[in-house]
């Protein structure tokens, strides 16, 4: 004879899922050390990371039109080159952390942002130049260099635009 299926009740769909995370949690213990130790280093290095770049930009780095000198011997066109790699290698992962860190503790869309001055693509100058306009953005990147003792970033007062929320 064949047996009917018992319903199953909300109280046991509880039971069954904590008895299962808890099973995962003790099976899984190095992925979320490993996890954890991440999140925080990624933590440590925005926090020092972050304002350091910001400081180091000119106070006119959003104004200026002219981003690079003509370059005139073949010793500075390498040092260029390698510069240029390494510098889309540091964004690249810069931006994978500040990913990380939407779904982790950490300042993600700062991370990000700053990732973006670092990696060359088609559209970057009038993108950051969008974001800087925007009030929130622009205080913020001001607060952060008011604090490192460095003068403001300077944007056009028609460019700024209003936050939108």
């Amino acid at each position: 004879m064949l047996k009917r299926k018992e319903k199953k009740t909300a109280d046991q769909f509880t039971v069954m899922n904590k008895e299962g995370l808890i099973y995962w949690i003790e099976t899984h213990k190095s992925i979320l050390v490993y996890s954890g130790l991440f999140s925080f280093v990624m933590i440590l290095l925005a926090a020092v990371s972050v304002p350091f770049i910001i400081n180091l930009l000119s106070p006119d780095y959003f104004i200026r039109e002219k981003r690079r000198s003509n370059l005139e011997t073949l010793t500075e066109y390498a040092f260029f080159s390698i510069s240029i790699i390494l510098k889309n290698i540091i964004g690249i992962f810069l931006f994978i952390s500040g990913f990380l860190m939407l779904f982790i503790p950490g300042q993600g869309l700062l991370t990000i942002f700053i990732s973006m001055l670092f990696i060359d693509f088609p559209g970057k100058w009038k993108l950051q130049k969008r974001i800087v306009r925007k009030k929130k953005i622009h205080r913020l990147l001001n607060w952060i260099r008011r604090k490192g003792g460095r003068e403001e970033f300077v944007i056009y007062e028609e460019d700024r635009e209003d936050d939108f929320y």
